[in-house]
């Protein structure tokens, strides 16, 4: 747990005098009244710990001082969930400075956090579990401690970066099997389970998110997690899944033709869009803003909706009316950590990326299943094509290139 000590210690220089950062764990949730969801820690929370467990509180000060607050022994509820950690178990694995128990929680907070007039805390966020031991203070200043860790978050150190290099592989690997097993008639849930079977058996916790397996007009809808439909022959899957190993994710989209092969209109968009994402990825380089690659993308995508007839007029006209927002309403793409959706960007803040960060290029297109200004194969058909990409000293690193997205290495791999 020695990087997690090395964050404390960066973090901490930052922190202004008799301030303090606070973070809390999240709550275990339950689908039952007696059955659990599998735990996952709170991402801020496991940045600064590694520490897994629910019921805890966390506190680091301008000295680097790191202090842990955990759940008291318990028999009777170790006998179901397994034994929990001691005090000096933590302390001596996680390298925390002072380990307490819950049930010394208002003693000892009192005494840590006299003198302190400011706190990071997220008092916001209805999922800690410990917001009235800290509201009693009534400290003078209270900032985010979400939006303070933003800016060290986005810059990934070598261990992270390879977690996400090892999720994206177990991903890569994952999307082959899925695509071998498309046939027609197969069910949408079953791929899916394929995936999940795959990146566990490569060492993956879990899926870094609820992953798409989306076929048909299935693939019109964004975040389309329902899974149930059957794949018929002629419609396209678009698979949005990813690996998360090590706490850290993987994102990545892929088109597969359930028959084996493109139509030649299917494949003439697909190889569209393929190419503005690799222009896209192109762009990705140190003190570039992501508003620059996002306004890119959609010029591209007004050039590609011109070129199939779909858009009339100059691209200053398409640009002012917007019409190409209803072909691809997302943007180009977001940061990638911890979180999926990892530590964004405030309105205003400056989006200017620099080495170590890691984010997604996605270019998308959606066409509704009534849209006429399309030919009928391409009709109720969503594209998106998704890399991983991660900032270099001088440009950019794709770690999902080996997933294959040429059309014909496509055509290939699910035929084989």
């Amino acid at each position: 747990m020695k990087s997690h000590l090395i964050k404390r210690k960066q973090i901490a220089q930052s922190l202004p005098h008799s301030s303090a950062l606070i973070l809390s764990s999240l709550p275990q949730f339950f689908r039952q009244t007696d059955v659990s969801y599998p735990y996952r820690q709170e991402s801020n929370f496991y940045y600064l710990t590694g520490f897994e467990q629910a019921k805890s509180l966390f506190l680091l000060f301008p000295s680097s001082r790191s202090v842990l607050f955990i759940s008291d022994k318990d028999c009777v509820k170790e006998v179901w969930d397994g034994p929990l950690a001691t005090t000096k178990q933590v302390k001596t694995k996680y390298l925390i400075n002072e380990v307490y128990y819950l049930s010394q929680i208002d003693n000892i907070l009192k005494k840590k956090l006299k003198g302190v007039s400011k706190i990071f805390y997220d008092y916001s966020n209805k999922t800690c579990e410990f917001n009235k031991q800290i509201i009693q203070f009534k400290f003078k200043k209270t900032e985010s401690a979400y939006h303070f860790l933003k800016p060290f978050r986005r810059l990934k150190e070598s261990k992270e970066i390879t977690s996400i290099k090892k999720a994206c592989s177990h991903s890569i690997h994952a999307h082959k099997e899925v695509a071998k097993a498309l046939k027609s008639n197969i069910s949408e849930r079953a791929l899916h389970g394929v995936f999940i079977k795959s990146i566990m058996e490569q060492g993956s916790t879990r899926e870094a998110y609820q992953g798409i397996f989306a076929c048909g007009k299935n693939a019109t809808i964004l975040h389309y997690v329902k899974n149930n439909s059957i794949c018929k022959k002629g419609e396209l899957l678009l698979v949005d899944a990813g690996a998360e190993y090590g706490y850290y994710a993987s994102d990545i989209s892929r088109v597969y033709p359930v028959s084996g092969k493109f139509s030649k209109n299917q494949k003439n968009l697909y190889k569209a869009l393929l190419k503005l994402q690799k222009q896209l990825i192109k762009a990705v380089k140190p003190e570039v803003t992501l508003k620059s690659i996002n306004q890119k993308m959609f010029e591209g995508i007004i050039h590609i909706l011109l070129e199939f007839g779909v858009l009339k007029g100059s691209l200053k006209e398409n640009l002012k009316m917007e019409i190409y927002k209803k072909y691809c309403p997302h943007s180009v793409g977001h940061l990638l950590g911890l979180d999926v959706h990892d530590v964004t960007f405030k309105p205003g803040e400056s989006t200017v990326l620099k080495p170590g960060m890691v984010l997604t290029i996605e270019p998308g297109i959606y066409i509704n299943r009534t849209d006429k200004k399309f030919p009928e194969d391409l009709r109720a058909t969503g594209l998106r094509i998704e890399d991983d990409i991660l900032v270099t000293q001088k440009s950019q690193k794709n770690l999902t290139l080996n997933l294959p997205k040429e059309a014909e290495e496509i055509e290939e791999l699910c035929s084989s």
